[in-house]
């Protein structure tokens, strides 16, 4: 499945860099890097019984492929897109999908753990509730709740280097995400998935012996949609 995506890689004083697979945008430190994810192929094997994902297929190669883009990058992507890593990022497009029947109103609930070494762990709680039709598509309302960990000592000599080390993380807000599915019957999957995020904590970070503290606020939405055909041609 291919797809498209704009990112605003950041946002300082108005200064913008960005990259959009659709539209041609000035050249920055990061177009070769997305141009090389967006070329990505992986093959996932889904567990029927609970939605998991079993197997994924080509993360060795597009580790292989962001890190010559820049070779510096290559010790950390290992640990951001490892196996159990690259599960988890995928299965939200299909993880609202019910395991039993259901009628409208009920709920059924997912736990994720994501683990990025010196990055820290993320831990999602989500709750679904089938809201019934809309239109000819069924809804399904979706809450997360989400707990962040900054890195323990633990295995830390089996991690990346980063030329920074998280501390300590405070949460000033809770974590909390909405959003839904929609899941179309004649076709065995669904239309779309989005979900809105909110983030907003303190962390201690220390970088050259020093300590200082940053505030993160996050505000984040994502779509996903997935589709019957290639959306970029051939050569594009």
């Amino acid at each position: 499945e291919k797809t498209e995506f704009d990112v605003i890689l950041s946002d300082i004083g108005g200064n913008k860099i960005t990259f959009s697979s659709q539209k041609n945008e000035p050249a920055n430190p990061m177009t070769d890097f997305f141009k090389a994810l967006l070329s990505a192929e992986l093959t996932y094997q889904i567990n029927p019984k609970d939605m998991s994902v079993v197997k994924v297929d080509g993360g060795s190669a597009l580790i292989n492929k962001l890190g010559g883009t820049n070779p510096q990058m290559e010790s950390l992507l290992k640990t951001l897109l490892n196996d159990s890593v690259l599960k988890q990022m995928a299965e939200p497009t299909w993880a609202a999908f019910p395991t039993t029947a259901v009628q409208k109103g009920a709920e059924w609930k997912k736990e994720s753990k994501l683990n990025l070494g010196n990055i820290g762990t993320y831990d999602t709680k989500f709750t679904y509730t089938y809201e019934g039709k809309d239109g000819k598509l069924d809804k399904i309302g979706i809450k997360s709740a989400l707990t962040y960990a900054a890195p323990g000592k633990e295995g830390k000599g089996d991690r990346p280097t980063l030329p920074f080390t998280i501390k300590d993380a405070k949460e000033l807000e809770p974590a909390t995400g909405t959003g839904h599915a929609l899941f179309n019957a004649d076709k065995g999957r669904f239309d779309e998935v989005t979900m809105d995020m909110k983030l907003k904590m303190k962390l201690t970070i220390e970088v050259g012996n020093m300590e200082t503290e940053v505030t993160l606020d996050q505000t984040q939405k994502a779509t996903v949609k997935p589709m019957d055909e290639n959306p970029i041609k051939p050569g594009s």
